[in-house]
């Protein structure tokens, strides 16, 4: 693949770009069979424990995902995030976000 930055070439490539995959897949000729839905979701306020961690210069704890109830929860802004996905869940960014959205994350 090349890029405004040159040439890159590898064996596996990882993509974490969330609602944005099925347009960076297309960038590399590759369909990312995802469809993100709408789902409610709680943030708590900064933990000690996340903060602590965070001073010590530890990494981000993993994400907690328990696929047979379809929840997961993780890091956020400095607490955690606990998100449901309810069944029948509407669908959003069909073909991924719109390019004046994309923009206006830059």
């Amino acid at each position: 693949m090349t890029t405004d930055k040159g040439e890159i070439t590898a064996e596996h490539i990882i993509s974490c770009t969330g609602n944005f995959a099925r347009k960076t897949g297309e960038m590399v000729g590759i369909n990312t069979p995802v469809i993100p839905v709408e789902h409610q979701y709680i943030v708590t306020e900064p933990h000690p424990a996340i903060l602590e961690r965070k001073a010590k210069g530890l990494p981000e704890m993993g994400v907690l995902r328990e696929s047979d109830s379809a929840w997961y929860m993780r890091e956020e802004n400095d607490g955690l995030i606990l998100g449901p996905y309810e069944h029948g869940a509407p669908v959003c960014y069909v073909n991924g976000p719109s390019d004046e959205r994309i923009r206006t994350l830059s």
